[in-house]
């Protein structure tokens, strides 16, 4: 608020590196607009503070702590928001390719569609002998470029290909966020009103669709948004710097209570999913099976003009069917569930394997996922799952446990 009492091009030169760091000079000066955006409002302020503001300077020109510029940057944000100026410019870039090339190389390293700005797709990966090496999201952020989603596990693993398949010209560049990137997720029928509380971007179901990313302002925290959920329910992923992760964390609890909110874990994120009849990177999704097999074949873009990695192969495969076919049944378990790597029964043989099971408690059932032959992958009777040396009986289930026609994850 002092700042309209001084100089400005002096102030400017002094105050804005203290809380801009190294950033591009495009989002510097985006931050100082959004700065005055909040002060003109309280130009007498500014006068009647003046000299204390100058010592102010002095003091933080002789130095400036981590905390000190942390808080200066939050004020930086807070200034802007209640001034409408949500500062849609200097929230930080969230992406790990850009460059003039960075679409192109993306159509021709996924086999997905490259999405319209703002949109978000899954995107499998295939390897030359078209089978599977990825499992991704990707968002596209229109100008600031490109944001893959994947396994956090297998990170190094897919930056190596990634790295291996880089065009030699500089066109693109790849950074692994790591750290640098953490997120918080909100799910379920009352997720909307939740997020509704914290920002004033409009985040109904014809304002934010499903599978639109954008960025906004969470409470007071830079944010990217992306409706998209594991749960299988309506949902949101919410991604933001590591410093931020804390404030938006007590945001989102705070404005949930009201709602009955509560914290879920990976287990419980495991059983939503098997009722949704979602797949995981290295159980259902792996290097030794087909996007057809997989039933990924849906997000393959077959007809795209790109010669994306194992086009020919996965085309081929596509024609001729694909030997085997990922399976949901539903068994009739005791005391234990099946978890990954049971035998599959038909007819009292042997003709598939487990990938990943378990216990779905809304739909209460015991879920497994597997491989069968494409020949009796349509069988409905005659399955059985061996869980702990004992064959219990097991169904197909061909639609999934819980919201089946997806009506509540795209509402």
């Amino acid at each position: 608020a002092f700042l309209l009492a001084v100089d400005e091009d002096w102030t400017k030169e002094r105050l804005l590196p203290l809380f801009t760091d190294n950033r591009h000079p495009k989002d510097r000066d985006a931050v100082w607009d959004g700065f005055l955006a909040r002060l003109r409002f309280t130009p007498r302020l500014a006068e009647l503070t003046k000299d204390a503001f100058l010592e102010a300077v002095k003091r933080i020109e002789s130095g400036f702590s981590t905390r000190r510029r942390n808080f200066i940057r939050g004020y930086v944000i807070q200034s802007a928001y209640f001034a409408d100026d949500p500062l849609e410019n200097w929230i930080p870039k969230f992406f790990d390719h850009a460059g003039e090339g960075a679409r192109s190389w993306l159509d021709r390293i996924l086999a997905c569609r490259i999405p319209r700005p703002g949109r978000m797709t899954l995107a499998p990966m295939l390897k030359e002998d078209g089978r599977l090496i990825g499992d991704f999201t990707l968002a596209n952020l229109g100008e600031e470029g490109f944001l893959i989603l994947g396994s956090g596990l297998a990170e190094d693993y897919h930056m190596r290909w990634f790295h291996q398949h880089l065009p030699e010209d500089g066109s693109v560049s790849l950074r692994a966020l790591a750290l640098d990137l953490v997120g918080l997720s909100v799910a379920g029928p009352k997720a909307r009103e939740v997020l509704a509380a914290l920002t004033r971007d409009d985040v109904s179901s014809t304002g934010m669709r499903f599978m639109d990313i954008r960025r906004m302002m969470l409470g007071m925290a830079p944010a990217l948004v992306g409706r998209i959920s594991f749960t299988g329910d309506l949902g949101y992923e919410i991604w933001c710097l590591p410093e931020y992760q804390r404030h938006l964390f007590e945001a989102l609890m705070r404005a949930g209570e009201p709602h009955g909110i509560r914290l879920f874990g990976s287990r419980a994120l495991n059983a939503l999913r098997l009722e949704k009849s979602f797949g995981g990177w290295a159980r259902e999704y792996r290097p030794v099976y087909s996007p057809v097999e997989a039933g990924l074949d849906r997000f393959v873009a077959f007809g795209k003009e790109a010669d994306f990695i194992g086009k020919a192969v996965a085309q081929s495969e596509r024609a001729r069917g694909g030997r085997l076919r990922l399976r949901v049944f539903v068994l009739e378990a005791k005391d234990a569930d099946a978890i990954g790597d049971e035998p599959l029964w038909l007819d009292g043989e042997v003709v598939g394997w487990v990938t990943s099971g378990g216990y779905a408690h809304h739909s209460k059932a015991s879920v497994a996922l597997g491989y069968v032959p494409g020949e009796v992958a349509e069988r409905d009777s005659g399955w059985e799952i061996e869980v702990l040396g004992e064959r219990r009986p097991a169904r197909l289930q061909r639609t999934p446990l819980f919201d089946h026609n997806g009506e509540r994850m795209r509402n």
